[in-house]
């Protein structure tokens, strides 16, 4: 004896899964879509903060050189006349 189940009812329950899948992949699609856009956004954030401490370092840098060849130029050398 064969047991027979209308098309329609299996046509229902195949869907039914269908349509749960396809809302799962789209759910991880868009949660992976939203983890890449907050990755880029803190990257270019971290880049735009680390441009410019780079920016600032390089002043001090630049004016600790001139406080110091100031600091040198005041300084007496070193006799190099020979005699």
């Amino acid at each position: 004896m064969a047991v027979v189940a209308p098309t329609d009812e299996v046509y229902g329950t195949i869907h039914s899964l269908y349509v749960r899948q396809f809302l799962i992949q789209g759910i991880l699609i868009f949660a992976l879509i939203c983890a890449a856009a907050a990755v880029i956004y803190y990257e270019s954030r971290w880049s735009v903060d680390l441009q410019s401490e780079v920016a600032r370092t390089t002043a001090d840098l630049g004016a600790a050189r001139s406080s110091t060849n100031r600091w040198l130029g005041k300084c007496p050398g070193p006799d190099l006349s020979g005699g």
